[in-house]
């Protein structure tokens, strides 16, 4: 529209900026999903890992931010233009939503890795072969030592649960 001397509203402008965040967040959250799928089905934590994720994430989110700005605000027509004054007003309103975004996943990545390399701690702290804890059986009555009598028992035990006597 501008290039056929038509100017943008601010308003529309305004749309078109909180439209561009919205979609920025939405591909983001699609990035971290796979990300967490992905740290979720046995991901090997190592040293570095956290930077190489977060470095992974930025570079994921680099290329939509810097095509969305490119697409938002190139301005075809003069810079002393009311809309291109407008444009240069509303660069921030799309700018920190989507450093905040980008914060926040990194944030997210730091948290889940640390997660990852508690419970790594925690199986190699625990000796070769070890099961998990087992909570004590008590003991079984002496009139009760073979399999049959302990069946029965529970039978009649829990008999009125189907209708026995």
């Amino acid at each position: 529209m501008n290039g056929q001397g038509i100017g943008q509203s601010s308003a529309f402008n305004d749309g078109k900026v909180k439209i561009y965040c919205e979609a920025f967040q939405k591909y983001a959250a699609g990035v971290w999903d796979d990300m967490q799928r992905v740290l979720g089905g046995g991901f090997e934590v190592y040293p570095g890992c956290e930077d190489d994720l977060i470095n992974f994430l930025k570079e994921s989110l680099a290329a939509v931010y810097e095509a969305d700005t490119k697409s938002l605000f190139a301005i075809k027509s003069h810079a002393d233009t009311p809309t291109a004054k407008h444009l240069a007003r509303c660069k921030p309103r799309f700018q920190f939503p989507c450093q905040a975004v980008t914060e926040k996943l990194t944030t997210e990545i730091k948290i889940s890795v640390n997660q990852l390399r508690a419970i790594n701690e925690k199986k190699a702290a625990l000796p070769p072969n070890a099961s998990p804890k087992i909570e004590a059986v008590k003991p079984i009555p002496d009139g009760l030592r073979d399999l049959a009598a302990i069946a029965r028992s529970l039978k009649v035990s829990v008999g009125w649960l189907f209708g026995e006597k």
